[in-house]
């Protein structure tokens, strides 16, 4: 069942419990006042095991509709629904009460232990509480709240909760002032009552100060930076850690700032790794370079003529391979011949590949294309796949693939190719 229609169908059903509900109290449909609540007792059933769950709710619509979909909050019952579908439970009201939140709450509370003692549905095999009952969250936060105090005016505060609402602070960052992962809060020092999990957050302190001694690996010149880790560097910069590594190990990257390396002997090593990449790219731009045969003048590359004289680059290239003897009127010249031998090579070996492709294909169509073709219902026989085509009017696709078995081309029509040295023999 979808969510969707889970939450339709609860609606539905909740319409006519508050109705029935409405004719002997009213108060059920009106609308709550500031300071009151409404608490329902309720229970589900299953309709394939006859087992129930007690809980209670002030908000029917969206805890029933949670459990259909199946909760988290309940474990015992999330899985029975899962295993038996929404569709096969029920739901109905069991008690409710409006007065003070306080009230009401503890009313219900009380009644949700009795019915559960009562029914025994905190058994396994009679229903799905997972608790006895008469238990709140609100009441579950209280019993779990840790005493924490200011070092400064040394306030006991019951919570992390009480201390944000008395300072006004947030009770995320209080949190994590405490546990030893933040050193203030707005100027503000916190500490656990409790000598355990104070000890424990000492040792994360302890941690941090190690973390924070921590010797310096990288220096960026251009900014007058030192960073410890390359972590560090890649979150400063926003780039990959690879990106750090190969600026360090002397490789080209997109970094705007140039790293270097504390260590000695790594720097050196960069150095040296940098002075190669540097001379690789000035043997590649010199080999790119163009002379004008006319004035004398080189050139850095084709876009470097395009931008200086205004020709387009694809028909200097065209110029510089042999393929035109000029552009717009001026030849030019490449100074290292090397490249446009290999690029020669290439093209020719390129040109025949494709020709013996082309010869292999050709030779392929002729051997099967020229050979009679039987045509078996009717018992005639056509001298070439041509005739056959122009006659029957079938696809050459078709054709293509006929082969020397029988294959049914339409309904009615089934052909083979015919070999002349083999029916020969059989004569």
């Amino acid at each position: 069942m979808k969510k969707g229609k889970i939450r339709l169908r609860v609606e539905r059903e909740l319409e006519e419990r508050l109705n029935k509900l409405a004719l002997t109290d009213d108060r059920v449909l009106k609308p709550v006042p500031k300071g009151y609540n409404i608490q329902f007792l309720y229970k589900v059933i299953c309709t394939n095991n006859n087992k129930s769950y007690i809980g209670r709710t002030d908000n029917l619509l969206t805890r029933i509709s949670e459990h259909y979909k199946g909760s988290k909050g309940c474990p015992r019952l999330g899985l029975a629904i899962k295993k038996h579908k929404a569709e096969n439970f029920t739901w109905e009201i069991l008690d409710y009460n409006i007065g003070p939140t306080e009230d009401a709450l503890s009313y219900i509370l009380k009644k949700e232990k009795e019915t559960v003692e009562k029914l025994g549905t905190f058994d396994w095999n009679v229903g799905y509480n997972a608790q006895e009952g008469g238990f709140s969250a609100q009441a579950g936060a209280e019993a779990y709240c840790v005493e924490i105090y200011n070092t400064e005016t040394g306030e006991v505060f019951k919570s992390i909760s009480e201390a944000g609402s008395f300072y006004s602070l947030d009770k995320g960052q209080i949190s994590a002032q405490v546990k030893g992962r933040q050193d203030k809060v707005h100027g503000y020092i916190f500490r656990y009552v409790d000598e355990i999990r104070q000890n424990k957050a000492d040792e994360r302190i302890k941690k941090r100060e190690e973390l924070n001694k921590r010797e310096f690996v990288i220096h960026c010149k251009d900014l007058n930076l030192y960073f410890c880790s390359y972590k560090d560097a890649a979150k400063h910069f926003g780039v990959g850690m690879t990106t750090i590594g190969n600026e360090l190990l002397g490789y080209r990257t997109n970094l705007p700032y140039r790293l270097s390396n504390i260590d000695e002997e790594k720097e050196l090593n960069r150095i040296d790794r940098l002075n190669l990449e540097n001379e690789k790219l000035n043997n590649k731009l010199n080999s790119m370079k163009i002379k004008d045969t006319s004035t004398g003048i080189i050139y850095n590359n084709a876009y470097h003529v395009e931008e200086c004289l205004g020709i387009p680059r694809s028909s200097v290239q065209a110029s510089i391979i042999g393929r035109n003897k000029g552009a717009y009127g001026i030849s030019f010249v490449p100074l290292d011949n090397k490249r446009i031998d290999n690029f020669h090579k290439n093209r020719e070996s390129r040109k025949i590949i494709k020709e013996k492709k082309a010869k292999e294909s050709s030779l392929l169509m002729r051997g099967t294309f020229s050979k009679p073709v039987l045509y078996i219902e009717k018992q005639f026989c056509y001298l070439s796949k041509k005739e056959c085509y122009e006659d029957l009017k079938i696809g050459k696709n078709r054709l293509y693939g006929l082969n020397f078995n029988e294959k049914i081309i339409k309904e009615g029509i089934t052909l083979r190719l015919v070999d002349k040295e083999k029916e020969n023999g059989r004569n």
